[in-house]
């Protein structure tokens, strides 16, 4: 499966290359995300975790990016807080993502999409066993954000089977500037 994902992105990267390229900004960057994590569900209780994601991108051209994200999220939800009895998710993903970014501004506003293969796992916290048996699944996640100059501020909402999760996240970009 990974084999897939990474000739999809080797294609996506070259075709881009022979079409376009950035006018004003660097070619390649790399974005370290760490954030919180809210899953999605109907279980009530006290509910929350954490992610962090490392996302390649390549610009092809002043407005578009590509890239992959590499992410893992743990979420929790505790339906009784004096057993610390509830369950908890630990979802790893790898995804292709593309990105449209408003103006050449400094200040960037965006709106992306990702989809890829979500892995997740969910355990009982109360007596410390996995509940489901770890699979791969296909996930898709909207995001919207803003980018100010090498500090970036990303909500995505991560829509995978039974464990629908939204990030906020706040992070930093290498590379990728103006030239």
């Amino acid at each position: 499966m990974k084999r897939i994902y990474t000739i999809l992105t080797m294609i996506t990267l070259f075709s881009g290359s022979c079409f376009a390229q950035s006018q004003n900004y660097k070619a390649f960057k790399v974005e370290f995300l760490p954030g919180y994590a809210l899953p999605i569900s109907s279980v009530g209780g006290i509910k929350g975790g954490f992610c962090l994601s490392l996302e390649p991108k390549y610009n092809i051209n002043d407005n578009i990016a590509v890239g992959i994200k590499i992410e893992g999220a743990a979420v929790a939800i505790v339906t009784n807080t004096n057993s610390n009895d509830g369950i908890v998710s630990l979802i790893s993903s790898y995804s292709l993502t593309g990105e449209y970014y408003l103006g050449e501004s400094g200040v960037r506003p965006f709106a992306g999409i990702g989809i890829g293969s979500y892995k997740t796992s969910i355990f009982d916290t109360k007596e410390l066993k996995e509940l489901a048996l770890s699979e791969s699944t296909i996930g898709f996640a909207p995001r919207l954000g803003l980018q100010i100059n090498h500090f970036r501020i990303v909500g995505e909402y991560n829509l995978v089977k039974d464990s629908n999760y939204l990030t906020f996240k706040l992070g930093f970009t290498i590379g990728g500037g103006k030239k």
